[in-house]
């Protein structure tokens, strides 16, 4: 019973609540995200909108790999990253599994730098396709497909959640990011990168969704 009240308290007062919260922070950061952030809540009204997106198409078209079930990273966490990274227009960030592509859409608006989320859920991509060409957007690509397949050559940054990849398919973007130019910056949710061409620079704990996790900073040497 307890657990049931817990849950429904969650659904009803918190998840609101703290997405309204994170709301007031990302556009204390970047205040011309405004109009962008207003179109996607239009899309996607409720804090499990987008995940409730991804898990009805992986049931309609039989996808039945874990590793995409759907989390959204904290607006907070996000920010910070930029913060760290200090990208500028002459960057490009990859998403490696980008869901609803607001990061992507985040990092041009904040930095000028171009962005691509990639994923293979096609109703991200299809919605992204729409909101770039509404607000006029240029410098954010969404591409619908498996990220191990795409050309990573012109990303300077890139982000993966791994935090429900399995241990086969972490080695497989181990080894992907390793054709990354060198220099790339890379960071990691839950599991670290494992390769002799890539760096670990730095270990974060931040707050997601899901309770506490690890973002693991690298870089392409």
């Amino acid at each position: 019973m307890l657990g049931k009240l817990g849950r429904w308290l969650e659904d009803r007062w918190f998840a609101p609540w703290e997405r309204a919260r994170q709301q007031r922070r990302l556009l204390a950061y970047c205040p011309s995200f405004a109009p962008i952030l207003a179109q996607f809540e239009a899309h996607y009204p409720e804090p499990g909108s987008a995940g409730l997106t991804s898990f009805l198409e992986r049931q309609d078209r039989q996808i039945e790999a874990d590793s995409l079930t759907y989390g959204e990273t904290p607006f907070s966490t996000w920010i910070a990253l930029l913060k760290h990274w200090k990208l500028s227009p002459e960057d490009t960030l990859i998403d490696l599994g980008g869901g609803s592509g607001l990061f992507s859409l985040l990092t041009h608006t904040a930095t000028g730098a171009n962005a691509i989320s990639i994923d293979r859920i096609e109703a991200f991509a299809s919605h992204g396709h729409q909101l770039v060409e509404q607000l006029d957007i240029q410098g954010v690509t969404f591409v619908c497909d498996d990220f191990c397949h795409v050309e990573l050559s012109q990303g300077t940054h890139f982000y993966s959640t791994m935090t429900c990849f399995p241990d086969d398919l972490r080695a497989q973007l181990s080894a992907k990011l390793a054709e990354a130019p060198s220099g790339a910056r890379i960071a990691t949710v839950t599991f670290a990168l494992e390769s002799p061409f890539i760096h670990r620079e730095a270990h974060w704990k931040h707050l997601f969704p899901w309770g506490w996790d690890d973002i693991f900073l690298h870089r392409r040497v």
